[in-house]
């Protein structure tokens, strides 16, 4: 029996792939974003549906990276404006709280 993947289970892998601090954790991170917003594109299904969880893991990987440069930090500030919007406009309940704030100074301060 198969399991069936879902946006929590998105976050949980991306929160552990960023835990990992790898050299180079953020491209995959940003693999795996995509790949399940790019899911919920192809079929609407709320188990897909990007969410601030999902939005606050890709911030916390990416201000743990061991390896940032200007790409991956205006990645970072692209994420927290996307995820502003997506709350603004009722696509996720919850937008940028003070850990996404806080994960996205510390990318930068680096």
């Amino acid at each position: 029996k198969s399991v069936k993947p879902t946006a929590a289970m998105y976050t949980a892998c991306i929160s552990a792939y960023g835990g990992s601090r790898r050299y180079n954790s953020v491209p995959k991170v940003m693999e795996l974003f995509e790949e399940v917003k790019k899911l919920y594109e192809e079929t609407g299904e709320k188990d897909f549906q990007p969410d601030g969880m999902l939005y606050g893991a890709v911030l916390g990987a990416i201000s743990k990276a061991k390896s940032k440069d200007d790409s991956t930090l205006r990645q970072a500030l692209q994420l927290l404006d996307t995820m502003e919007t997506s709350h603004d406009v009722g696509e996720i309940e919850n937008g940028p709280n003070r850990y996404a704030y806080t994960n996205l100074l510390h990318a930068i301060s680096q």
